[in-house]
């Protein structure tokens, strides 16, 4: 028990709702008659003004949960003793001075059960000043306006409940760029850590670079030790490796050998054949994303295959030539002993699926839509084991958005043994780009996907208002690094932008390279580049490729190079010199440029609340078609 009182001495305590509370959007709050909500409010403001008054403030009693929690439950006179008002109160960090703030209500049980799942501080980011009456629009600029690491883990609290709730089986979240996915799944990942105490959680993505920034974020959120941050590519070498030492798959990929072993083996079975008018690339997709990622055997159930994601279709001869292909590079690898990753990802999951029970409680999967069909049956295995085993309640909580493709291929869930039921919700309100970002973005990504399964994009809104345009600059020739880095040297001037806030995305990492060269030497920039494995959160401007930043976040970011000479990259799937263009041709390149653009929207959704695009001739026709929404500019 404690008394409020004393506290004045040392700090002045500001005092807050939190927005379930004053507007009763919580499921205890709101399921409580008009009467009693009323109650509830007239008594939290009646112990402000009390306390402000230097009268004497109710007895608090702590709630313990299963961390030191900053909750207290008192019990307001006039509700009879009915009813319970939960507040957190804590000092602001770094300053002398504190925060209350009135974070539920409702009946005593409730709200014991609900402390006790508040499995860390109470955040007061989710709050507003008390005497002000703040619109939901006014909480995220709220937000906003401070820490930008906190704002990277900022849940809106109209979405708490999709990371609280008890799911019955496996769920899917689907949305557009921006609408707070990954956030949802870091808050559900501690959600299960102190549901699920003594048993291990997964947080896995097929994006190396993220894995370290998602596990700092997480750490703010809590504290516990049960959950693992591994990309699945090294879960599943980890895997073969233990299990199947010294065999092919647990060998180090080594780019040059599979690229070696594909080229004598497509020189042996399609060289004279109809497919060798075609790009090779596409038919190396064809193997790595369809048949082996796809987890396909043979070739009966090859040629009768549903081929998500796959824009052009092949006459059964050609199917059969694939297949040969398919087989004599298979071979070739091994006689080099050198695995692909999805080979390894295929020999994970069977392991583990012969397994009686799987090694994980639960798993949070994000950008589920780059991922194969085996590294879905693999994870699905890591929860349950052999496929026949059903999936429990907070089993597995997935993640995506079609949009954001940017590697061929695609699934069912139905093929991956996961049925979703109705634990499917879409998001549609974006929270990280303004209005004019996030506009320009979906006019450069245009509506095309290679799978169905994709959000309406007209239906998404912007919560972040702003009239300020995404700016298109047109340099000299060869002049995008001296532009970016006279921009960076002007907006690092504002104490309140640090290099971290401001990302360079490039389309290749070869680009981000060179970019890097010329501003850590040319310009002496404190400079961190977003390499394929898992990279600490640096301390200076962040470059990368678009693959590999994918999940990021800027509060400012600049792409370059985007001249129609080397935007879209779709170099690999062209015909080779002589060939003819065909409408084969024609839909594979389709294909490739869907992906293009997949890629471009999601580097261009990275930036909250400034984006430049920057290109020294002729912008590629993705930015000429978005210029309506761009401020066009000529670099002076």
């Amino acid at each position: 028990m404690r008394n409020l009182t004393h506290l004045k001495e040392d700090f002045a305590y500001e005092f807050r709702w939190s927005r379930e509370f004053s507007q009763a959007l919580n499921p205890h709050t709101s399921s409580l008659p008009e009467a009693q909500q009323t109650l509830c409010l007239t008594a939290a403001a009646q112990f402000v003004r009390n306390f402000r008054e230097t009268r004497q403030s109710p007895v608090l009693e702590h709630l313990e949960g299963p961390e030191d929690s900053n909750l207290y439950m008192y019990c307001p006179a006039a509700t009879t003793g009915t009813l319970r008002i939960v507040l957190a109160i804590d000092e602001v960090e770094d300053e002398q001075e504190g925060v209350c703030v009135l974070a539920n209500a409702g009946a005593q049980d409730a709200m014991q059960e609900w402390a006790e799942d508040q499995y860390y501080d109470f955040d007061p980011i989710l709050a507003a000043p008390l005497e002000e009456s703040y619109p939901e629009a006014h909480v995220l600029e709220h937000a906003r306006r401070g820490d930008f690491e906190a704002w990277t883990q900022f849940l809106y609290p109209g979405q708490k409940y999709l990371a609280y709730k008890t799911w019955a089986g496996p769920a899917c979240i689907d949305g557009a760029a921006g609408t707070g996915k990954t956030v949802i799944g870091l808050h559900y990942a501690a959600t299960l850590a102190h549901r699920y105490p003594g048993e291990k959680i997964l947080f896995t993505t097929k994006r190396s670079a993220l894995l370290t920034q998602f596990h700092n974020r997480f750490r703010r959120l809590s504290q516990v030790d049960n959950v693992d941050f591994i990309h699945v590519d090294k879960l599943a070498y980890d895997i073969v490796t233990e299990s199947n030492a010294g065999s092919w798959f647990s060998q180090w990929v080594k780019d040059s050998k599979v690229d070696q072993a594909f080229a004598e083996a497509y020189q042996h079975t399609i060289e004279g054949t109809e497919l060798a008018t075609l790009p090779s690339q596409y038919l190396r997709d064809e193997i790595e994303s369809v048949i082996i990622g796809g987890g396909i055997s043979n070739f009966e159930e090859y040629s009768s295959l549903e081929r998500w994601g796959r824009i052009y279709a092949f006459s059964p001869e050609s199917l059969r030539h694939i297949w040969s292909l398919h087989t004599a590079w298979q071979s070739n690898l091994k006689q080099r002993n050198t695995p692909r990753y999805v080979d390894r990802l295929l020999a994970a999951r069977d392991i583990v699926q012969g397994n009686a029970q799987g090694i994980y409680r639960s798993v949070i999967v994000d950008e589920i839509q780059d991922m194969p069909l085996v590294a879905l049956q693999f994870i699905r295995a890591l929860v349950v084991g052999a496929p026949e085993n059903p999936l429990p309640a907070d089993s597995m909580l997935l993640l995506g958005d079609a949009a954001q493709q940017i590697f061929p291929g695609g699934f069912s869930l139905a093929e991956a043994g996961i049925d979703i039921a109705d634990r499917s919700r879409v998001l549609y309100t974006n929270y990280r780009n303004t209005g004019p970002i996030y506009d320009a973005a979906r006019q450069v990504r245009g509506e095309d996907c290679v799978t169905d399964n994709k959000v309406d994009h007209s239906l998404v809104h912007t919560e972040l208002h702003s009239r300020e345009l995404p700016q298109f600059i047109r340099v000299e020739p060869n002049g995008d690094p001296q532009f970016v880095g006279t921009e960076i040297e002007k907006l690092l001037q504002d104490p309140a932008c640090e290099g971290h806030h401001i990302g360079i995305l490039t389309r290749h990492y070869s680009q981000a390279q060179e970019m890097m060269a010329y501003l850590t030497q040319q310009r002496g920039m404190d400079c961190t580049l977003i390499a394929k494995n898992d990279t600490p959160l640096g301390t200076g401007v962040h470059l990368g490729s678009f693959n590999r930043t994918k999940g990021w976040e800027f509060r400012v970011v600049f792409i370059p190079y985007l001249s129609h000479a080397h935007f879209p990259d779709i170099r690999e799937y062209l015909p080779d010199s002589g060939m003819p263009v065909d409408s084969r041709t024609d839909a594979i390149q389709k294909e490739a440029l869907i992906l293009e653009k997949g890629r471009l929207y999601a580097a261009m959704t990275r930036a909250r609340d400034r984006l430049y695009l920057i290109a020294d001739a002729e912008p590629c026709p993705e930015i000429r078609n978005a210029r309506a929404a761009l401020d066009w500019r000529e670099a002076t």
